[in-house]
């Protein structure tokens, strides 16, 4: 069955992470406003992945990421997930 799925657009700088269920990503490198790479740990080793241009890339099982019109110093993650899905900042769980 197919679920239905919501969009959430997070603007965050560089250095600033977000939590997928409980995988926690982070912004390593803003290289331009079309190009960013974020880290995540995978227990066996750090995963990095680089998004550019409009292009989703499937991050979780049914969990696509692309990148939306940031700003100077800032990206915009577009998160594509099934609404059972939690999709978190760094301050909602009272980290920082």
């Amino acid at each position: 069955m197919n679920q239905k799925k919501s969009r959430l657009v997070l603007a965050l700088a560089e250095g600033r992470s977000f939590y997928i269920g409980d995988q926690k990503y982070t912004v390593e490198t803003i290289h331009s406003a079309g190009w960013v790479t974020l880290s995540t740990d995978r227990s066996w080793c750090i995963e990095r992945i680089d998004l550019s241009g409009s292009l989703r890339q499937e991050v979780e099982p049914g969990v696509n990421l692309s990148l939306g019109k940031g700003s100077i110093g800032m990206v915009k993650i577009v998160c594509e997930a099934p609404r059972s899905v939690v999709i978190d900042r760094d301050e909602r769980r009272g980290v920082s």
